[in-house]
């Protein structure tokens, strides 16, 4: 009986998955109380962004877009109420086709916010789940972290739902949660492994997308490959938390091995100081003024600009939608004319149709097409205008918030733990193994060895044991101990403060940041007194934040379209079934976004040399004449790309260069060379001016003055050569190259030169 219960249970867990797999969810836009007209451009779309990536995370559910947003939202103005009762969701169930919808509200209330989220039915009307969360006091923490409001209501609806989490799942959205130094290493080491198997999965859809001819290949590949780099940096996060936690525990158990050598009144002594330590910090903690942090200032200026790029292509999207309505409704009509019988009267003897009749068909399909073109142009009209002002607004705000940004601040060691290393102490250099880490959104953008002395911390010089005073020295070790036991257990007897501030790049490099960094100030705890201070090895770092939001589309000039009003239609007679209507323009001159890579591309930026050359060359060789010589060589050189990764280069030199032809044959000073040469070059992805690193192999005739040769046929010449093109402005360059270079029946010589070069930047000959 036990067995058969055994299979019903397992039968109907299949079941459900298989039902759950197939099951298709929309995730609508949350409704909003109280939110200021700022918050309400960024806000909801944030919420609903999260829930969308948890549920496409953590879940077998498939998401869908939603096209009916305008009718949606009258639908849940009607309603007056964002959980809608059951015929309003089964008339929103109509609109979009998907079983599940999940309908969200925030609520701004005494400066909190609390976010309400159900779900439903959209075939039958009926609640599967609802789930309101504790208020929070900064909107960024409804969307933003482990344990934020979106990732408190995924666990639950799945809960609802049936939907199993695994330890590691809750582990990552509920990461605040207390746990075990050991439950925390193997819980991390899960993560890594999840994201392990997501990076394969992935490298898999993006290879499968590349060999797609479907029209939406590239879309859904540039999607994946986001996806992949969120993934990368994620395993990233875990792998450094893994190490750091490990060496955690590392030292902890090697303080605990120690504490069974110590004496009663050494360990009485040790703990009473670090108990003075971690009373004085806390009492820091409550002075500290609460704002902000630069994580989620961060994440509120990406999660404003996300909006911004979301009504950028809801715009594109509607405007496609409009469009093929309006050339579909015009097809249909222009058929249904032609489709009417002809009557008695509109025919020629033979039953051929009138020209008369003809034309007035024509003119009554011109009308149409006014018609529905007049309609489509007013409703794009109607979408910029609602638009525009969001978006401009919202990039206004972004600008603010960058100014904000730009302030400089401090953080200390009290607040992120992790920005203070203290390691072991090297008894040879009194002093204690001390690294300096910044993290943001818990990337580490750099770390930097900044040892902290022992007379610095304990106020005392060091001693040594030759010195003969045992009495010093044994104060001596015992202060190192005291030291040590605080270091190992995270006491924060010493303070770290780092000054610093951050600056985003330009438009070019999207969604990238700069950190300066100032100084490094040690402070005791318990004093208060800065013990030491560090200036940083390095000023400043660079540092992307994932996922990449390009906005660069936004401020730039519409030269070719500025003439053009967008409320006339470009009509072509020609063409029977088409309406074409004017771009619609949102926010400052819309032009059309094109995906900008914060580095360098070398396939989009024209990756091989285009340069007009003049170099200088010095040649050394023990083949010149019967001892060593050199001479000069100037040459002039035009390169071409072929492929973002090949070149092919004509040049000509002139040689002051007494070659050793033969035995007993000098060439003199008049030497011509003509060579085609094929080349190989490679940019690093780096920003700003990316030096062009080439390698480069050639062939072709040689010519002298000298009388044993000025009437023979040419001499063959050959050379090869690796070089660097460092750009010094948009239009020219310094080049660099050694290489060697032969003639018939002689070892090549090797040479180098230098010179400059014009570039033209974008060119290229392949599309």
């Amino acid at each position: 009986m036990k067995k058969i219960w055994l299979f019903l249970i397992v039968l109907l867990s299949i079941s459900f998955a298989a039902t759950a797999a197939g099951k298709r969810i929309a995730i609508f836009n949350p409704t909003a109380e109280g939110l200021s007209a700022e918050e309400q451009n960024w806000v909801p779309s944030s919420v609903r962004r999260r829930l969308e990536a948890n549920f496409n995370d953590y879940t077998t559910y498939q998401l869908v877009d939603i096209q009916n947003e305008e009718q949606i939202k009258k639908i849940q103005k009607d309603a007056e109420s964002f959980t809608h009762n059951q015929d309003t969701s089964i008339e929103i169930g109509k609109l979009v086709s998907a079983e599940i919808g999940i309908f969200s509200n925030i609520t701004k209330a005494n400066g909190k916010y609390i976010l309400s989220t159900s779900v439903t039915n959209l075939t039958t009307g009926v609640r599967l789940s609802s789930v309101t969360t504790d208020s929070v006091a900064e909107a960024v923490k409804l969307f933003e972290g482990a344990g934020s409001s979106v990732n408190k209501v995924t666990v639950k609806i799945c809960d609802d739902l049936g939907i199993k989490l695994s330890a590691i799942d809750l582990y990552v959205l509920l990461k605040g949660q207390d746990l075990s130094e050991k439950d925390q290493i193997s819980m991390t080491q899960e993560e890594v492994s999840k994201y392990e198997k997501k990076q394969k999965e992935l490298e898999k859809q993006i290879k499968e997308v590349s060999l797609s001819t479907e029209l939406d290949a590239e879309t859904r590949k540039a999607k994946l490959e986001a996806e992949k780099a969120l993934a990368d940096q994620q395993k990233k996060i875990a792998e450094e938390r893994l190490e750091r936690l490990r060496l955690q525990q590392q030292r902890l158990l090697e303080d605990q091995e120690q504490q069974k050598t110590r004496t009663a009144a050494q360990r009485e002594k040790i703990e009473q100081a670090a108990a003075l330590a971690e009373k004085q910090a806390k009492l820091v903690r409550q002075q500290k003024i609460d704002s902000l942090s630069v994580d989620n200032q961060i994440a509120i200026i990406e999660a404003k600009k996300q909006a911004m790029v979301d009504i950028h292509e809801s715009v594109l999207s509607q405007e496609k939608f409009i469009k093929q309505s309006a050339n579909d409704e015009y097809k249909a009509r222009c058929e249904a004319i032609d489709a009417e019988p002809l009557r008695n009267g509109e025919t020629d003897s033979k039953g051929k149709i009138l020209p008369a009749v003809q034309q007035l068909r024509k003119e009554r399909k011109l009308e149409i097409r006014k018609e529905i073109e007049s309609k489509a142009l007013e409703d794009l009209a109607k979408i910029q205008g609602k638009t525009t002002e969001q978006e401009d607004s919202l990039y206004n705000d972004i600008q603010n918030d960058l100014e904000k940004l730009r302030a400089r601040r401090t953080i200390s060691s009290i607040e992120d733990g992790r920005i203070l290393d203290i390691g072991n102490y090297a008894g040879d250099k009194y002093e204690w193994d001390t690294t300096v880490s910044l993290y943001i959104n818990d990337v580490k953008i750099f770390g930097q060895n900044a040892n902290i002395a022992y007379s610095n911390v304990s106020g005392k010089n060091p001693v040594s044991p030759a010195a003969g005073n045992a009495s010093a020295w044994n104060d001596y070790l015992d202060t190192v101990d005291l030291y040590d036991y605080m270091f190992r257990r995270k006491v924060p007897a010493i303070t770290l403060e780092v000054d610093y501030s951050i600056d985003a790049m330009p438009d070019n490099y999207p969604s990238m940041y700069k950190m300066t960094l100032y100084e490094f100030r040690f402070i005791d705890t318990i004093s208060g007194k800065v013990v030491q201070s560090i200036t940083p090895a390095k000023s400043s770092y660079r540092f992307s934040v994932n996922p990449t939001v390009d906005i660069s589309y936004y401020g730039k000039s519409l030269s070719a379209n500025s003439e053009n009003d967008s409320s006339k239609a470009k009509a072509s007679s020609g063409e029977k079934h088409l309406i074409k209507t004017e771009e619609v323009k949102t926010g400052k001159n819309f032009k059309k976004r094109k995906k900008m890579e914060p580095m360098y591309d070398q396939k989009k930026d024209g990756g091989a040399r285009c340069n007009l050359g003049f170099n200088i060359a010095r040649a050394v060789s023990d083949q010149l004449m019967e001892d060593p010589a050199s001479g000069i060589q100037l040459e002039g050189y035009c390169s071409i790309p072929l492929t973002p990764f090949m070149f092919m280069q004509l040049d000509y030199s002139w040689y002051s260069i007494p070659w050793k032809f033969s035995v007993d044959k000098n060439l003199p000073t008049e030497l011509t060379f003509a060579s085609f040469n094929l080349g190989f070059n490679f940019r690093p992805r780096l920003p700003g001016k990316v030096p062009n690193i080439y390698v480069l192999g050639g062939a072709g005739p040689a010519f002298s003055d000298h009388e044993q040769y000025k009437n023979s046929e040419a001499l063959f010449g050959y050379k090869g050569a690796v070089g660097i093109d460092i750009p010094m402005a948009d239009f020219w360059c310094f080049t660099a190259e050694t290489g060697v270079l032969g003639l018939e029946d002689m070892e090549p010589a090797p040479y180098a030169k230098i010179g400059v070069a014009i570039t033209i930047p974008n060119f290229k000959i392949w599309d």
